[in-house]
């Protein structure tokens, strides 16, 4: 389990590194270019740049580029609230030859107050073969978006049990001590709906001195907006799970090797993207049991409850 956690901790460093190219925000789409003063206006007081281009009878803007997609998601929501609720994040070579983009400086500008006026905008005039080009571009990015919704996940991390051992009659001391602490990992697959809901398949196995537990559930979800580079989620969860003792708590003729029961829980977590494709989540995890093992001698009967778990996990996630 320790070379697990090792190994994400290595495979997050090292896709820390990567950043994306060419990432830029397309603000908005407009047809009257006596509005773009105001709106690089804005996008002055939110300390970005203005990019803007011609395509037959539309004017673009953009704004960028971005070194990485957390930085652009980190923009986005500003742009989206201030400026454009329209906005999204897109792929262009904003530097190509035969593409003549307009930078900020073109556009004339008023910096210490809001213009009371619209003024208009010098705009660069493109080809409508370059353009085309970039509308070629933008839509794969749009169908990337639409089908990039999958993802693994592994996870590593502490379990903590909720276990109480109760005499019915007599006294059956037991053979080993019962522990209510171990290690959890687990793996998951899911898919997003939209920006914020995701439904996940989960196997979860957690681990104590003599018993073991094997999860299979299903978890709904729904991620809120990026704070400061971090996305919080919440998700309730529903399935089945199997507890099994590597040793008996008693040398009992009748064997308690595996129960089966269904469960319930819910967790709480965050996430943080590391680029394009890897994010690293880290969650606390409740689940209710309700795994019972009776116990029976000549000198008694006792019950050992496993009631509930509590799981502190750190994971990665690969999105394609």
């Amino acid at each position: 389990m320790k070379n697990i956690l090792y190994i994400l901790m290595i495979v997050s460093m090292f896709t820390m590194t990567l950043s994306a190219k060419d990432i830029y925000i397309r603000v908005v789409s407009v047809e009257n270019k006596d509005i773009l003063f105001n709106i690089s206006y804005k996008l002055n007081e939110l300390g970005y740049k203005t990019f803007a281009t011609r395509y037959k009878d539309w004017n673009r803007v953009y704004t960028g580029p971005f070194k990485n997609r957390k930085s652009a998601n980190r923009a986005l929501i500003l742009i989206q609230k201030h400026v454009s609720k329209d906005a999204f994040i897109t792929n262009i070579d904003i530097n190509a030859k035969e593409n003549t983009i307009s930078q900020s400086k073109k556009i004339k500008k008023q910096k210490k107050r809001k213009p009371s006026k619209i003024e208009s905008a010098e705009i660069a005039t493109t080809n409508s073969k370059s353009m085309s080009e970039i509308e070629e571009v933008d839509n794969s990015i749009i169908a990337e978006d639409k089908y990039s919704r999958f993802f693994i996940g592994v996870s590593g991390g502490t379990s903590k049990f909720n276990v109480e051992e109760v005499t019915l009659s007599g006294s059956v001391p037991l053979d080993i001590v019962l522990e209510d602490s171990g290690m959890t990992y687990g793996a998951e697959v899911g898919y997003y709906f939209n920006k914020h809901m995701f439904l996940t398949l989960n196997y979860q196995q957690s681990t104590l001195e003599n018993v073991s537990f094997a999860y299979m559930f299903t978890s709904l979800n729904y991620k809120f907006g990026e704070i400061y580079g971090v996305s919080p989620y919440v998700g309730a969860l529903v399935g089945y799970n199997a507890m099994s003792w590597d040793k008996d708590p008693i040398d009992t003729t009748e064997k308690n090797d595996m129960g089966f029961t269904f469960n319930m829980g819910a967790h709480v977590g965050i996430e943080v993207p590391l680029g394009d494709y890897f994010s690293i989540f880290a969650f606390y995890r409740y689940i209710n049991l309700d795994h019972k093992t009776e116990l029976s001698t000549d000198t008694g009967k006792k019950e050992i409850l496993h009631n509930s778990e509590q799981n502190f996990n750190l994971g990665l996630k690969i999105n394609f």
